[in-house]
């Protein structure tokens, strides 16, 4: 009877023994497996900048106020098209490409026929901080604003601009853009930016030796005058554009309506159109240096500013 005890005592230890070396916890442990660190990589948003660019052939450009910035969050390291595609969210104008690569030599965008630049505005609705009303500055700001944003966030110190499958980028008023140096835009030749072509355009005088017409009338210590836009015509017993250009500046800076206005600042009124508003004709100005938009009824005399994207007559 004792043996058998001895025996069954025996084989109780020898099972406890066996339990304990293959399934019990170390001391100090808690009895759960140890998770090891993950080899993935673990994947975070990609910062850019996004640049608004509205220097349209002004050469001071950032330092004038002319160009707005912005960050945002990328899911992927930044391409040519994400970052148009980027811009035509927060402009609300079509930066869409149908193609574009990269390569040791520079940055190729092949502007889509569906973007704002090729196709123009037409009726679409536009943001209240990027309001056109004439082509020109329209086009100078989508080519300059692209490329400052792609040379800031991919390794490229060229751009080179192009349509309809790698054709030269043709533009809906090429008579106008002629007249600032750029009438039509070779593939194979870098976009220099608006600066470069308005320079080398030789200006908006009316002849190598004419001075413009405003050559003479004082505009203040910190404005100057440009036009886009050529008038026909003798405006008669009304203000000619450059007079009443230097109304409608003194008036919205009279008014308070130049945001963030300063003495020490240079401003500069260019003459962009000549177009309704309230149903009257207006000369319509750009007021660089601030990025306002504004009109001079000149048979009334009234002076219209951008508020909201709607027009508001100053008094």
């Amino acid at each position: 009877m004792k043996k058998q005890k001895r025996r069954v005592f025996t084989l109780f230890c020898a099972l406890a023994l066996a339990l304990t070396a293959c399934g019990g916890a170390a001391p100090g442990s808690s009895g759960q497996p140890e998770s090891s660190p993950s080899s993935a990589p673990q994947l975070s948003g990609v910062s850019v900048s996004l640049y608004a660019d509205f220097s349209a052939g002004n050469p001071d450009g950032e330092a004038g106020g002319r160009v707005k910035r912005k960050t945002v969050e990328m899911d992927a390291a930044p391409s040519v098209e994400a970052l148009a595609d980027a811009l035509s969210e927060w402009s609300g104008l079509d930066f869409s490409l149908a193609s574009a690569r990269t390569d040791a030599n520079g940055a190729y965008a092949d502007w889509s026929a569906a973007s704002t630049l090729v196709r123009g505005l037409d009726d679409r609705e536009q943001k209240e901080d990027f309001h056109f009303f004439d082509s020109v500055s329209l086009n100078w700001f989508m080519m300059d604003s692209l490329a400052r944003t792609v040379k800031a966030n991919l390794p490229v110190k060229t751009v080179y601009y192009s349509m309809d499958g790698g054709k030269e980028l043709r533009f809906t008023n090429p008579e106008d853009m002629a007249a600032q140096g750029l009438p039509a835009l070779p593939a194979d030749q870098p976009y220099e930016g608006s600066a470069f072509f308005v320079t080398h355009s030789g200006g908006s005088s009316g002849g190598d030796d004419e001075p413009p017409y405003w050559d003479g009338l004082d505009f203040g210590p910190n404005l100057e005058y440009s036009e886009e836009y050529k008038l026909q015509g003798d405006p008669g017993d009304y203000l000619n554009a450059a007079e009443a250009g230097k109304r409608v500046f003194e008036t919205l800076r009279d008014g308070g309506h130049i945001p963030n206005y300063s003495k020490d600042k240079d401003y500069k009124m260019v003459l962009v159109n000549l177009d309704t508003v309230e149903n009257q004709e207006c000369y319509l100005y750009r007021l660089d240096g601030s990025l306002l938009s504004c009109a001079y009824a000149y048979q009334s005399g009234g002076v219209y500013y951008q508020d909201g994207g709607k027009w508001v007559l100053s008094k």
